[in-house]
C-alpha cells in the first residue's frame, strides 16, 4: 500500500496499530513508554510500525500511526473490562 501511495503521489499514509505494542503497561501510558510487546500480535504490530517509519522516511511519505485501544460494543473482545475498571477508579 505504501508503494501505491508513492507511485500515485499520495502524501500521507495512515496505519492502525494497537496498544499491544506496549506489552504490560502501568497507569501512566503515553507515547513515551517503551514498546515491549508480550504477544505475537503486539510484536507484529510493532514490526509493521517500524517498517512503515523506515519506508516513509526513505520515500518522502508522511505517516500517522494510530495505537487503538479496545473496541466497544455488545460482546466486545479484548481489554474493554480492564479499561472500564481503570476509568472507574
Amino acid at each position: 500500500m505504501m508503494d501505491f501511495c508513492v507511485r500515485n503521489s499520495i502524501k500521507h499514509f495512515v496505519h492502525v496499530s494497537s496498544i499491544a505494542v506496549y506489552g504490560d503497561f502501568g497507569e501512566n501510558l503515553s507515547e513515551d513508554v517503551a514498546c515491549m510487546p508480550k504477544s505475537v500480535y503486539g510484536r507484529t504490530k510493532l514490526d509493521c510500525e517500524l517498517a512503515i517509519k523506515e519506508f516513509c522516511s526513505n520515500n518522502d511519505l508522511h505517516y500517522t500511526i494510530l495505537r487503538r485501544t479496545a473496541v466497544y460494543g455488545a460482546g466486545c473482545p479484548g481489554n474493554y473490562r480492564l479499561i472500564h475498571n481503570y476509568i472507574k477508579k
